[in-house]
């Protein structure tokens, strides 16, 4: 019996199982499925959102809070990396370009000259071309630069976090859930799709879009708005990847 089974292993199931597994010392079991491969596709239901290499990670320049929760995202990043033992953030930095007069911009200049703000201001086409002789942008009226963001694979990040749970003793079950089940107010059965019977003291459900496909949730489905994403996989050679991972990514508004 565990104490705690965590329904969902993607980007927020495999953080909650490295959290539980440090922090507490309990039986923990991460319940779902590996990416499927191309020949899967068709038959999947579950495919997440984070099949993918890319996700930028930055602050908000006129955000204070964000700001604060971006930095010490990157410091848990670099806490992640000594444990997988794998680089896993890349500091390619941010360019933030406006193309008139925007309210923000003018704040993030006023911040700037005060010395409140760590972005570097290259909006005159001199600094712009010396900074970056390889880019060429038209139309812009500010150009801002911020060294400190970067971007980060989903996929690393899943593999990173769950193989630091499963260090910490946490057990990683390939499987999709078919059944749930509470016996009684101290005991939950699931029932996985391979006829896993899998008994937990306490439930976590991490399942994100597809929480409402979860059967404890059939007969009343939580509100949860879910938003479509289109793929583009576009298959490049590994030279080519590696230029692109250290290209810095753009902000037009």
């Amino acid at each position: 019996i565990y104490d705690l089974c965590i329904i969902g292993a993607g980007m927020f199931g495999s953080a909650a199982a490295k959290h539980a597994t440090a922090s507490l010392k309990a039986k923990v079991c991460l319940i779902g499925p590996e990416e499927p491969t191309r020949d899967e596709w068709e038959q999947r239901m579950i495919f997440s959102s984070h099949y993918d290499e890319g996700r930028i990670v930055s602050g908000d320049p006129t955000n204070h809070n964000l700001n604060v929760l971006f930095e010490e995202s990157v410091q848990k990043f670099h806490v992640l990396e000594e444990e997988y033992g794998k680089k896993l953030f890349n500091n390619t930095g941010c360019l933030y370009l406006y193309s008139y007069e925007d309210e923000s911009a003018l704040k993030i200049l006023s911040e700037i000259n005060s010395g409140k703000s760590q972005l570097l201001d290259i909006s005159s086409k001199s600094l712009f071309s010396k900074k970056f002789p390889y880019m060429k942008f038209d139309g812009y009226k500010y150009a801002f630069f911020d060294s400190a963001s970067g971007h980060v694979s989903p996929r690393e990040i899943i593999k990173a976090e769950k193989l630091v749970a499963e260090k910490n003793g946490c057990h990683i079950i390939d499987d999709i859930v078919k059944d749930i089940k509470e016996v009684d107010h101290q005991l939950i059965e699931i029932i996985t799709e391979s006829e896993r019977l899998i008994r937990t003291k306490k439930l976590l459900i991490c399942a994100g879009a597809f929480t409402n496909f979860i059967p404890i949730f059939a007969s009343k489905e939580l509100n949860i708005t879910v938003n479509k994403e289109t793929y583009i996989l576009i298959r490049i050679s590994e030279e080519e990847a590696g230029r692109l991972r250290e290209i810095l990514f753009k902000n037009w508004t």
